[in-house]
């Protein structure tokens, strides 16, 4: 997790989240497994907020949601985020499996890597089934209220197990409005100073879905 001018940075790397700031690193550097820590994350989204940051680059690389409670804990606090005025950009690196792209569709603007792949599938784990359909249920919610994959397709991906998870490519995910630009890292950085000095969103596929859904909503 770190610091940029005007907005924040929080990355989540294979098995290792650090902390550092815009001008100097600051200790602390943690090992944690290979999932979204809720907890950690939701705290740093929270004191970017109570600094009034008024954008933060979230960054996914080789990640897997983990516990469907975990996943969502960051996307309660992104949108607190949002909802304070500010602006969240999520960029995709390498394999992001599970929850984790659920947690990147919370954000404002997804940005994949060109060589990144989002991997959706079922809720697993020694559950009991009603429990796994309501963890499906709301991160379908998410899936569909924030890209424009239709409702019957994502219920779909939601089903699948092992090795029949739906992949999507970046390419394949600017269509689905699964993700807005397809770039490196450096361009999210960019977007995440360019947010937070006021310019505006891209009109894209998500864009144009989101607004959709947002209206059919209401």
């Amino acid at each position: 997790m770190s610091v940029i001018g005007g907005g924040n940075v929080i990355g989540i790397e294979h098995a290792a989240i650090a902390t550092r700031g815009a001008c100097a690193d600051l200790p602390g550097a943690e090992r944690i497994p290979a999932y979204v820590p809720g907890a950690e994350v939701a705290a740093a989204i929270s004191q970017a907020a109570a600094a009034g940051h008024r954008s933060l680059l979230l960054v996914l690389r080789a990640v897997i949601g983990g516990p469907t409670n975990e996943a969502f804990q960051v996307i309660r606090a992104i949108a607190d985020f949002q909802a304070r005025g500010g602006l969240v950009v999520a960029h995709v690196d390498e394999i992001v499996a599970s929850t984790a792209p659920v947690v990147a569709l919370a954000a404002d603007l997804v940005i994949m890597d060109p060589g990144s792949l989002m991997v959706f599938h079922s809720c697993l784990g020694a559950f009991p089934p009603e429990e796994i359909a309501e963890a499906n249920r709301l991160l379908l919610e998410v899936l569909v209220a924030r890209s424009a994959v239709p409702r019957p397709v994502a219920e779909l991906w939601l089903a699948k197990r092992g090795l029949d998870s739906q992949g999507c490519d970046a390419t394949r995910a600017a269509e689905f409005g699964l993700a807005d630009v397809v770039a490196p890292e450096p361009a999210a950085w960019a977007w995440v100073q360019a947010l937070g000095q006021g310019f505006p969103l891209p009109p894209t596929v998500r864009q144009e879905a989101i607004t959709q859904r947002s209206k059919e909503a209401a």
